[in-house]
């Protein structure tokens, strides 16, 4: 019975993807955005690296709507043991101060770090999602791990007014 809601759950979210025809094969759609998953793992910097390489960016997880939206889709990901991901969020230039890559803006208000996160030192940089029970938490991390992770990339789908793409 599980196994048929989760795949039911990936149909439809590929049912959705080629019907809304705003984003390329391989990416989900959230409202204006295009949420790649990453299948390979890597370090933080390479994978902000491979993000821009899709003319993309490492995703801001920035409010409770794309949050529930990333939880679901995640949630299908996490059968196949995809547990953690980087997203775009580092305090490398400034300890204590998370910022978004995308937009240079501090991470927040919206926030869902995990219970004792971040440790704000200076060996934890990069901004992590992993599950922690039912739950997809943030969590500070180090940027080239001795185990690499998985990543998510996001960018502007294409417009519709004008068939261009923004990005």
């Amino acid at each position: 019975m599980h196994l048929h809601l989760v795949l039911t759950l990936a149909i439809a979210l590929a049912v959705a993807v080629v019907k809304a025809n705003k984003c390329e094969s391989g990416w989900a759609e959230f409202k204006e955005d295009c949420i790649y998953i990453g299948h390979d793992r890597t370090s933080w910097d390479d994978a902000e690296k491979r993000c821009r390489d899709r003319g993309a960016w490492l995703l801001s997880d920035d409010n409770e709507e794309k949050h529930d939206f990333l939880t679901t889709l995640l949630n299908v990901f996490y059968n196949w043991h995809y547990e953690r991901f980087f997203i775009g969020g580092s305090d490398y230039y400034f300890e204590g101060q998370f910022r978004w890559v995308e937009t240079g803006a501090h991470v927040g208000p919206f926030s869902r770090w995990a219970a004792g996160q971040p440790q704000l030192n200076n060996t934890r940089n990069c901004l992590m999602l992993e599950w922690e029970g039912n739950e997809l938490v943030w969590s500070d991390q180090v940027c080239r791990p001795r185990e690499y992770t998985y990543y998510i990339c996001e960018k502007l789908g294409n417009v519709t007014a004008g068939n261009g793409v923004i990005g």
